[in-house]
């Protein structure tokens, strides 16, 4: 029981992260229509997914169809998707990602001490666009000792 609740929980985490509260009411409306109306869409975006998700449970309803469609509306996400999708028991084919769009690139940021706050506005906002690691250097001052 408390593994089928932390894989409902980790389903709702990443329908909370991935769709807003309307577009979530739109694939409810599409892959469900008959529970739309007892279903109660709380301002908290979380709350409103793990509704959602119980009641696919409760109803045998979550399955692979409702994964692919998951996948369909969000394909950036698939890894996550079927990651969640494997705690359920379900297996989603992924295929592979074209080596072109994957190739790795490189991310320089060079920036004084004083501007530490901006570069961590900066690493926060685009961690979802790095696919390396941030290398950061502190003792570094100048581009000279940066060389």
């Amino acid at each position: 029981m408390a593994q089928e609740n932390g894989a409902q929980a980790a389903l709702a985490a990443l329908l909370s992260q991935i769709f807003t509260r309307s577009d979530l009411q739109r694939l409810a409306r599409d892959y469900a229509p008959e529970f739309v109306q007892g279903l109660r869409w709380s301002s908290i975006p979380f709350r409103s997914a793990l509704d959602l998700v119980g009641v696919l449970v409760e109803s045998g309803r979550l399955n692979r169809g409702f994964f692919e469609l998951v996948v369909r509306e969000r394909p950036r996400n698939r890894r996550e998707i079927a990651d969640v999708a494997a705690r359920f028991g379900i297996a989603l084919a992924i295929p592979d990602i074209d080596p072109s769009r994957t190739a790795p690139r490189m991310l320089i940021c060079v920036h004084a001490e004083r501007d530490a706050e901006a570069f961590a506005r900066i690493a926060t906002h685009t961690e979802p666009l790095v696919q390396g690691h941030w290398l950061t250097l502190h003792a570094a001052r100048t581009v000279r000792e940066l060389d």
